[in-house]
């Protein structure tokens, strides 16, 4: 958050989309760095909006691929670790597209695919195996361990990640400077934004 906050030292004067958002990433801005955007809007799926319901922003259900906003309508589309979850590749493009239309700047971050661990599933490289070896193994995760007693609510979550790899993440936002998270010298996640970061 310190290089978001960085890079957007005028947050309290924008208004922002947050796709696919939750409100403990705005809880812990404006708590922590007493930071507040303008206007904020998050913009869910119809169970995770009921669930977000607060008096500090709008909670819009909608969907990311195809989003009821007019062009630039927001000062900035901030997504965290969405994209990964809205389907297959042309999901996601359409999701990229969407998010780069709806707003003047944007910042995009999900995980890269080829980072060691796995963070949804927390897998160690069998993630890098072809899909169908990777959900025969995934028994292996510590995600299916705490799932063990509803593995049917385990391969629905598993299906839902379709991790990005910087080049395909670097074809969705060409216009976008591309930087990374590191954790050492490796690359944990991947960030797509209009200001560098």
């Amino acid at each position: 958050m310190n290089d978001f906050v960085s890079a957007y030292p005028d947050l309290g004067e924008l208004s922002v989309l947050d796709v696919g958002g939750r409100p403990y990433i705005w809880d812990l801005l404006r708590d922590e760095y007493d930071i507040k955007p303008r206007k904020l809007v998050l913009l869910n799926t119809e169970d995770d909006a009921q669930d977000n319901q607060q008096e500090n922003f709008d909670v819009k259900v909608g969907d990311g691929r195809a989003m009821e906003f007019s062009d630039k309508s927001f000062d900035l589309v901030f997504s965290n670790s969405v994209i990964e979850h809205v389907g297959s590749f042309p999901d996601m493009k359409e999701f990229a597209f969407e998010c780069v239309r709806v707003a003047k700047e944007v910042y995009i971050q999900t995980p890269c695919k080829y980072f060691f661990v796995e963070p949804h599933l927390v897998t160690l490289f069998i993630h890098y195996l072809p899909r169908y070896l990777y959900r025969k193994l995934s028994f292996l995760s510590l995600r299916y361990i705490s799932l063990r007693n509803n593995k049917v609510q385990f391969y629905k979550i598993f299906d839902g990640i379709n991790l990005l790899t910087e080049k395909d993440f670097c074809l969705m936002f060409p216009n976008q400077k591309i930087s990374f998270e590191r954790f050492i010298l490796l690359k944990k996640s991947m960030i797509a934004s209009d200001r560098s970061l």
